[in-house]
């Protein structure tokens, strides 16, 4: 489950790259709750929210339920988007359903939620996450010539534009976004986010902390000597060998916990595997 956080303190970053302008119909939330005024209102700052990202407009079908039959009466769209609101007893569960007109091929993400609070908070980033990867993913399935070029050729050839995406894998953390201008962030399971930049060197990739140092960025060790240590604690750094475009292996230099229980400077082994 995720914990309440102030991603908005880090909305500045964040990126919606599609190659050109992209309409987007924004349909009717489906949901079995009876809360509807909280599922109006959701669906309203969803809508709100991605309304404000670049390269989008957005056409207004809210009061409309969204029907596959009926596709090809909108024509004039690029994509189809509604959002799924349910609650789960302990919480909510949001998720995110495009389909490409053109294609009629679909696109779901799933984000579960401690409570209400949690959507208002994370309603920003998780649109921009969304249709970051939903960008990077169409690119990815249909590359351009040069695109397809890059990953018939050596490993060398691959760049941050190839990364980018939505990553996981790692202990104590929950995912990895890369950002095709070089940036990104990585969300602790401890609902901890952070700031990241992103260079490729020697055929390596290098992942540096960015954001102001937090004890929750050091789950490997304990929390008092956490609280005692991040005030002054080096920039988190990754260094890994792209194997390819979806899998990264290497290692991770943080504070961790040495066989004393002494924490220490240490470098430890990770892998991140694109979803």
């Amino acid at each position: 489950m995720k914990k309440a956080i102030l991603f908005l303190i880090f909305s500045s970053i964040f990126s919606f790259e599609l190659v050109c302008q992209s309409n987007i119909g924004f349909f009717m939330a489906v949901s079995d709750s009876s809360d509807s005024a909280t599922i109006d209102l959701t669906q309203d700052l969803y809508f709100q929210k991605l309304s404000l990202l670049p390269n989008v407009s957005v056409f207004d079908f809210r009061n409309e339920k969204f029907d596959l039959t009926n596709i090809s009466d909108y024509s004039n769209l690029d994509y189809i988007f509604f959002p799924e609101i349910q609650e789960n007893g302990l919480g909510w569960n949001c998720t995110f359903h495009a389909i490409d007109v053109n294609t009629k091929a679909t696109f779901n993400s799933t984000i579960e939620y401690d409570s209400y609070y949690m959507i208002l908070m994370d309603a920003k980033k998780e649109i921009t996450v969304f249709f970051d990867s939903l960008s990077s993913k169409i690119n990815n399935d249909n590359p351009t010539e040069n695109q397809s070029t890059n990953q018939l050729s050596s490993i060398n050839n691959i760049s941050i534009e190839t990364l980018s995406g939505t990553w996981e894998g790692e202990d104590f953390i929950d995912k990895i976004v890369i950002l095709r201008g070089g940036r990104g962030f990585v969300i602790y399971e401890n609902g901890a986010s952070m700031n990241i930049s992103l260079k490729i060197e020697n055929n390596n990739l290098i992942a540096t902390q960015i954001s102001k140092s937090n004890a929750s960025y050091f789950p490997e060790i304990s929390r008092e000597k956490a609280l005692e240590l991040a005030p002054s604690a080096e920039p988190i750094k990754w260094t890994f060998n792209i194997k390819n475009s979806t899998e990264l292996e290497g290692t991770k230099h943080t504070l961790a916990e040495t066989d004393d229980q002494t924490p220490n400077y240490t470098n430890i082994s990770v892998k991140w595997k694109k979803l």
